[in-house]
């Protein structure tokens, strides 16, 4: 039991530096048992080989379980931004969810962005350069949401921010933060089409879901507010010809 609630709680530094001080304990009363001819050296050479694969034994544990946290995480990050990926924004949703006081009436809200135009630049300079702007996306979403969103990169050029509260503070925030990234002008001076979308949760519901349903329905404004722009810029350089 001792050695599962160190292996769960206790970082592996200290853990190490016990066994190390534990193995030379072990041997300085191997040395002095076989000095004093309090038995033989080969009962202490037994004795102390058997200690010390049972001190093996839970740094073996140590360092699989953190192997696995470390998978475990990897796994909800994706690589190229550090950003959460799918399936991290519905881990982080949920420890929201658990963990927040909930105050009726409670909303949903989610932020689609797409960056405009991002197929031209992975075929005329290559994807490092399309990766490079995501990067730069994932930077400014980062700083824009700090503390008050979830954001995460869902695939290819698309990404979301996800926040919960109450109606009139998600509200607030919402416009704030799509006014504040369709306005941002990133290295690359590609710009990205933005839709938001809230839906209202109740306690019992599938957060899961309802994240699901407002970035559905996000991510149709995101689209519809892109098409309204092409349409709009198709307008206007007819009638400029």
């Amino acid at each position: 039991m001792v050695t599962t609630l160190a292996v769960v709680a206790v970082p592996l530094l200290p853990c190490l530096l016990h066994m190390l001080y534990s193995a030379v304990v072990l041997g300085v009363v191997a040395l002095m048992t076989v000095h004093s001819d309090a038995a033989s050296g080969w009962v202490v050479a037994a004795h102390s080989l058997t200690m010390l694969l049972m001190f093996s034994a839970p740094l073996i544990l140590m360092v699989y379980v953190r192997e696995l946290r470390s998978r475990a995480r990897e796994s909800l990050v994706d690589s190229l931004t550090g950003l959460h990926n799918r399936r991290g924004l519905f881990a982080a949703v949920t420890a929201i969810t658990v963990t927040m006081q909930r105050i009726e009436p409670t909303v949903l809200c989610a932020v689609a962005i797409d960056v405009d135009g991002m197929k031209g630049v992975n075929d005329t300079y290559g994807h490092h350069t399309g990766d490079a702007v995501l990067v730069d996306l994932a930077q400014h979403l980062r700083a824009l949401a700090v503390n008050r969103w979830v954001v995460a990169r869902l695939g290819g050029d698309e990404f979301a921010c996800v926040s919960i509260g109450q109606p009139a503070d998600i509200a607030v925030r919402s416009d704030e933060l799509v006014s504040n990234v369709a306005s941002a002008r990133m290295i690359s001076g590609l710009t990205v089409s933005v839709g938001a979308a809230t839906v209202d949760i109740s306690a019992g519901d599938d957060e899961q879901q309802s994240v699901r349903d407002a970035l559905r329905l996000a991510d149709a404004e995101m689209y519809r507010v892109k098409s309204s722009r092409k349409r709009i810029r198709g307008h206007n350089d007819t009638a400029y010809r």
